[in-house]
């Protein structure tokens, strides 16, 4: 008997308790393993029955539940509980049979008639469940599938225009304040969900503002805000010197430094979500030489004390708008995002109970995109709708019915990201590693749990809870995501409400709060002051303890982590730390452990001991000098991440026996001869289920090895980053490689361009560095490659000609050509080449005589580039061929 058990698929409006977590396990492989041994299938199954029941009992209660009642809380917990023990109690017993006693036999046949037992009483004690049932069964919406949702997507897009309804004449009114001389300060203000981030997003990436500022700055300020890091944020920003040292100075140093770097600069300052009135006065930003700030703000304190010379009210749509932006995110899979003519009267109605407020109505057309077309089952949404009476004072009960409608498998997902701090930006690699440690992301057994993952993050954009952050400015590259502060709000509230959690990030705690800590299942303390934790705390059903970015944490106690045995996410990253206490040993659950960017010197033999572990990221762990030599023993690894870690000799020989790895990056490999246990080139042909792979080479001898039979294995593989260190030599790849056909990304530094790369059909980002022009034709005729990145080439002098044939690249988004110190000439574009290219980007080709000819041929081109090209700016004068030509096209053209 195989059974699949989903603990998030338990909750309903009130309680996403038990969505905590997942329990996706194979009971029939476990009954094997461990029934053969130890003769008890018999109580493994009744125990697998009752859940079955419950599981039942709960999903028929969906949309029912009373929070307010304590005994249906209490309930809750308990079964969650049993459900946690049960989980680590299987993966103990599996972990343990081939080396036991008689006594550990009969321990564990204890505890599982307790467990028989308990789950008992709990299935009796239902009755509370079928009691609340009869009195408030409200039929939950049809909803369409998930894979449907995303098909969607990806057949019509959501158009860009929704992102701008309604706010062009705001857009032009802020720009033309900026552009004059007069105003320095310009607020932005209105309630939560008007679009006040969305508007500074346009004006601040605007052509006309980027080209009439020096410096162009945005800061998130938040309403728990530090100083000293809004100013070390915008000395970054502002490549100030010597950045790394500043983090050691006091804000009123580092506010000095940044007055005399800018001197003489005209610089743009964007403060979004202003709380605080004395925050643009804690900055001490110049406003001087025409320099301008910009605030976006929901307090009225801060209208009245900050001193702005410009006031803008943001207002909600108008009913035209309103309906226009509910159509594009409730219809996505009509080219007209027009309703059925059964929907239209009940879609208004639904559109009209969103107030005209632009984030409600985005977020519940989003939600309706995903219910059945059929009236009754939107009827069912507007008559919830019709029970909050109005959202122009609170946004968050309309927020809520969003997120009551997500599938059951999203709401954990969602759930945890506030556990971050608000307006955090987080990387979406890392979010999903961390939902698959925590059990969020339950693959079946053809699933991938990466995919999966990474499906659950789309849906949950779809949906406009989350939303992608642009990678470089492109839509697709999508590598970061973050969430709207009142989702945020919505998201920690039903976080503290249905989970036992403490989530304080960015909350300036500088304690570790010991003693609240003995009942939580999640931690999250990132982001504070806290330099110490000297103290042990005893938290045995604590699951996840995030502490980055406590920047100046230096020490944690030996016997910290010893209580704690069922710790299965613990991040540390961008701390002080050096070494880890021995207690780490004791987590014998743990599957993530992040020490990215921390001062870390070596990995600790006893980690051998962490045999659940999925990923470890040691990246830029600058004083890391070994990992330990017993790293093959961690054969859960899925995630392994040395990139950066420039004190790291060699990477031990070990890492060729974790054959479940799917992300590798960076490993070096230098000099041979370093250690005989290191790993070398030839031992990667054993890791066939890489889907990420990051390898760097110095040396000749390491290049020559890329031979036939290490890559053609790895068939699974979307990511691939060659770099050659080895200037005079190119790497030639071989050609088995060619049967990475699921590869989208690839990057190559002084490798030559293989002749088999059209094979590559699912690639679409490709970035090529180094010399090797004469292969650039043979990039033509990629199907279905999207970007495409051409750096430092020391040799080109002229393209091929026959670049830009008619029909090359077919389905090219962007081009950039950078650091071309020798291009002289440019072919002369076909008609039809590059037929859907929307960005031209030419930087750095100082001899290049003009710019290509054609250009005016590229029908899609929305933005033109020429950055460090002095002999073709008079090629794109407003009054030359090219000039009138694309001023008439609204091509935005920056010409530098």
């Amino acid at each position: 008997m195989v059974v699949s058990l989903r603990l998030e698929k338990m909750a309903g409006s009130l309680v996403s308790v038990l969505a905590d977590h997942v329990i996706s396990v194979l009971i029939e492989k476990i009954f094997e393993e461990i029934s053969l041994a130890y003769r008890h299938r018999e109580d493994l199954e009744l125990i697998c029955d009752e859940l079955e029941s419950i599981k039942c009992l709960l999903n028929d209660t969906v949309g029912a539940w009373k929070m307010n009642s304590s005994s249906v809380r209490n309930w809750l917990q308990k079964l969650e509980d049993f459900l946690y023990d049960t989980l680590h109690l299987l993966e103990d017993s599996s972990q343990a049979q081939h080396h036991t006693t008689c006594i550990s036999r009969y321990l564990l046949c204890r505890k599982i008639r307790v467990l028989k037992e308990r789950i008992r009483c709990i299935h009796r004690s239902s009755k509370y469940l079928k009691y609340l049932r009869a009195i408030d069964v409200k039929p939950r919406p049809g909803l369409v599938s998930g894979e449907l949702i995303r098909n969607r997507r990806k057949s019509s897009g959501l158009l860009l225009e929704a992102t701008t309804v309604g706010m062009q004449n705001d857009i032009d009114l802020i720009s033309g304040w900026l552009l004059t001389d007069g105003p320095q300060i310009i607020t932005v203000a209105g309630m939560g969900g008007l679009g006040k981030t969305l508007l500074l997003q346009h004006v601040f990436n605007s052509q006309k503002i980027r080209e009439s500022f020096d410096h162009l700055i945005w800061v998130a300020v938040s309403q728990s805000y530090v100083a000293h890091q809004l100013l070390l944020h915008i000395g970054r920003q502002t490549k100030l010197p010597d950045d790394e040292k500043q983090s050691h100075l006091n804000a009123e140093e580092v506010r000095d430094n940044i007055r005399r770097h800018l001197q003489g600069s005209r610089c743009l300052l964007v403060l979004d979500d202003v709380w605080d009135k004395h925050a643009l006065g804690d900055i001490g930003f110049p406003l001087e030489g025409g320099s301008k700030a910009m605030l976006s703000t929901r307090d009225r304190k801060v209208l009245e004390n900050v001193g702005a010379h410009r006031i803008h009210h943001m207002d909600y749509l108008s009913e035209e708008n309103s309906w226009r932006l509910f159509c594009i995110h409730a219809f996505p899979e009509d080219s007209n995002h027009s309703p059925p003519e059964e929907l239209e009267k009940v879609a208004r109605a639904i559109e009209r109970k969103c107030s005209r407020l632009p984030l409600a109505v985005k977020t519940v057309a989003a939600s309706m995109a995903s219910v059945n077309r059929l009236p009754n089952e939107w009827e069912s949404t507007l008559n919830r709708l019709n029970k909050i009476s109005t959202i122009k004072e609170d946004i968050l009960p309309i927020l809520k019915l969003s997120y009551d409608a997500l599938p059951d498998y999203l709401k954990p997902c969602f759930l945890f990201c506030s556990a971050y701090p608000e307006d955090t930006i987080m990387s979406c690699e890392y979010l999903v590693q961390v939902w698959i440690a925590q059990g969020f992301v339950n693959p079946d057994e053809r699933e991938d749990s990466y995919e999966l993952g990474f499906s659950y993050l789309n849906e949950l954009v779809d949906r406009c809870m989350i939303e992608f952050v642009p990678y470089d400015g492109n839509d697709y590259i999508i590598k970061y995501c973050k969430m709207h502060d009142l989702l945020h709000e919505l998201a920690l509230s039903e976080s503290q409400i249905q989970t036992r959690c403490l989530f304080q990030a960015g909350k300036n705690v500088e304690k570790f709060p010991v003693e609240k800590c003995h009942s939580l299942r999640r931690i999250s303390l990132s982001k504070n002051k806290i330099t110490s934790i000297d103290k042990t705390i005893r938290s045995p059903r604590l699951l996840t303890l995030l502490l980055w970015k406590n920047l100046h944490l230096k020490s944690i106690c030996e016997d910290f982590f010893k209580k704690m045995r069922h710790l299965s996410v613990l991040d540390l990253s961008q701390t002080s730390i050096k070494s880890l206490p021995k207690s780490i040993a004791k987590l014998k659950h743990l599957r993530f452990l992040n020490l990215s960017r921390t001062g870390i010197e070596k990995i600790p033999r006893c980690f051998s001991g962490l045999k659940n572990l999925q990923s470890l990221d040691v990246s830029w762990c600058e004083n890391l000098a070994s990992l330990h030599s017993g790293i093959n023993k961690h054969q859960s690894l899925l995630n392994l991440n040395v990139a950066g870690c420039s004190n790291l000799a060699w990477v031990p020989l070990g890492i060729s026996k974790l054959v479940s790895l799917r992300i590798l990056g960076q490993v070096v490999f230098k000099l041979r001869g370093n250690a005989t246990n290191a790993l070398q080139l030839r031992d990667l042909k054993e890791l066939t289920l890489l889907q990420h792979l990051s390898i760097a080479f110095s040396g000749r001898s390491n290049c020559q090895d890329i031979t036939v039979g290490i890559f053609g294995g790895m068939e699974d593989m979307r990511k691939l980053f060659f770099e050659n260190y080895d200037e005079d030599y190119l790497v030639q790849l071989p050609e088995d490689m060619s049967g990475m056909r699921r590869l989208e990304i690839l990057h190559l530094h002084n490798c030559v361009v293989p002749s088999w790369i059209s094979q590559l059909h699912n690639l679409m980002l490709l970035l090529l560095k180094g010399d090797y022009s004469d292969s650039y034709q043979d990039l033509q005729t990629i199907p279905n490659l999207r970007r495409l990145i051409l750096i430092q080439n020391k040799q080109c002098i002229d393209f091929p000609t026959d670049f830009g044939y008619p029909l090359s690249f077919p389905k090219l988004e962007a081009l950039v050509i950078e650091d071309f110190c020798q291009l002289q000439r440019f072919p002369s574009l076909a008609d039809n080449a590059m037929p859907m290219l929307q960005h031209f980007r030419l930087v750095n080709c100082r001899r290049l005589e003009r710019i290509p000819q054609g250009l005016d041929r590229l029908n899609s081109l929305e933005k033109l580039q020429v950055i460090g090209c002095e002999r073709c700016r008079n090629d794109l004068q407003e009054n030359g061929h090219y000039g009138q030509i694309f001023k008439r096209r609204n091509v935005q053209v920056k010409c530098e």
